[in-house]
């Protein structure tokens, strides 16, 4: 199945992204977008993990909704940022090939929600991995489904 599981937007929040003196990039940009897809989750009662750094280059957390669990990570992009939802699987779903396709689509309706509902977030577009990995830009559509 081809998920859209990425998502390229533009935001409209203060650079937060810190530098060394020979500009050298010491901690990564968007962890105030993090913190605020984050909360807003939270608001539509799904349970998230504290946002962390994740490498060099972007922000995480865990989000849990009615046993499902995804990923997201957060990270600056040439598009702006870009969201990616990673699937969370226990090691039973994966030997069986179970998948909860609902337990997904809900919880990426609600970034979908978060993302076109605040006005600081636009030029909101989702891409399946594939079409994103190979740069299919125009593949890629304003909504997930």
């Amino acid at each position: 199945m081809n998920r859209r599981e990425l998502v390229t937007f533009a935001a409209d929040f203060a650079d937060d992204a810190q530098w060394d003196q020979k500009g050298n990039l010491l901690i990564p940009g968007g962890r105030a977008i993090a913190e605020t897809i984050r909360e807003k989750l939270q608001e539509r009662g799904v349970y998230s993990s504290d946002v962390y750094q994740h490498s060099y280059y972007g922000w995480a957390f865990d989000a849990i909704s009615e046993n499902f669990k995804l990923w997201i990570l957060i990270a600056a992009a040439k598009e702006g940022w870009l969201l990616q939802l990673v699937q969370q699987e226990s090691l039973i779903a994966r030997l069986f090939g179970s998948s909860n396709t609902a337990g997904f689509d809900g919880l990426q309706t609600k970034v979908h929600d978060i993302l076109t509902g605040d006005t600081r977030f636009s030029n909101v577009l989702w891409y399946t991995k594939a079409d994103y990995e190979s740069g299919k830009k125009e593949r890629a559509r304003p909504s997930p489904r």
